[in-house]
Order: C-alpha cells, then sequence, then structure tokens
C-alpha cells in the first residue's frame, strides 16, 4: 500500500511493500535544506528505509539545469548529514505519466492539481523497483 507524506515542501512516496525500504523524493523549488532534512531523517528513521531515490529534473533534451543542480546538492548535504544510499531517477516524463493517468480516471482539475505530485512520485518508485527486479533476475540467472 502507498503511504504519501507531505512534510510542507518535501514530498515523498513510500511503499509499505518494498522490501528494500526505498522512499522517492520531489523537492520543491523553494525548499530549505535545513527543514526538510530534519524532516526526512524523521521519516527514514521512523520507517527504517534503506535508500532513497531522488527524482532529478532533467530538461527534455537531457541536459541539466539549475534544478538538477539543486537536486544533487541536496544529496551532497543530506550524505554528510545521514550517510545511506542515494540514487537519482530521471523524472522527465514522471509527471506526463501521472497526468495522463489522472485524466484517464476522469479526475477533475482541482484534484489533478492536489494529487500530481503524489502520482509522478509513485510512477518514479515504481520504476526503480521495476529496474531494480530485472537487475535480481539477471543476478540470479547468472548465479548471483
Amino acid at each position: 500500500m502507498d503511504t504519501p507524506v507531505q512534510c510542507e515542501t518535501l514530498k515523498c512516496r513510500l511503499r509499505d511493500d518494498d522490501p528494500v525500504r526505498l522512499g522517492t523524493i520531489l523537492l520543491s523549488t523553494d525548499m530549505t535544506f535545513e527543514r526538510d532534512a530534519a524532516r526526512l531523517i524523521e521519516i527514514i528513521t521512523d520507517r527504517r528505509i534503506g535508500g532513497l531515490v531522488l527524482g532529478l529534473p532533467r530538461n527534455m533534451d537531457g541536459s541539466e539545469g539549475p534544478r538538477c543542480q539543486s537536486t544533487r546538492a541536496f544529496a551532497r548535504n543530506f550524505d554528510r548529514l545521514l550517510p545511506m544510499p542515494i540514487t537519482f531517477w530521471d523524472e522527465r516524463l514522471s509527471t506526463v505519466a501521472a497526468e495522463k493517468a489522472l485524466l484517464e480516471a476522469d479526475t477533475t482539475r482541482k484534484r489533478r492539481a492536489e494529487v500530481i505530485d503524489h502520482v509522478a512520485a509513485g510512477y518514479i518508485l515504481q520504476g526503480i523497483l521495476d529496474r531494480l527486479a530485472v537487475i535480481r533476475k539477471q543476478g540470479a540467472a547468472h548465479g548471483g
């Protein structure tokens, strides 16, 4: 079951059924590291999360702009507070996929605006879980 957690400008989506205990994080442009990092450490500790997946907001041409730099800086700074595995996931099309799913579900414009980030975070988390499953399967096939 998905458990959305919202802490001011930090949006996380955690999967209780995720055996590796990953969480996706979407950082807003008006975040403050001190406040959001402290809240994130609480969530990680309470839920025994083993790693983080940060959505990397690349430009559509694949280049990295200021938002990517901010996300990478957050990861570097956060690692100093709580060292743990952190990876990045290209989030370029997660919002598009979320919007499409919400439109197909006939969600009102107001409701879409309220939940789009949570749904997009779910797409990011599902993507990384699918990728990890492929890696595990390949490892098992090769005797790993």
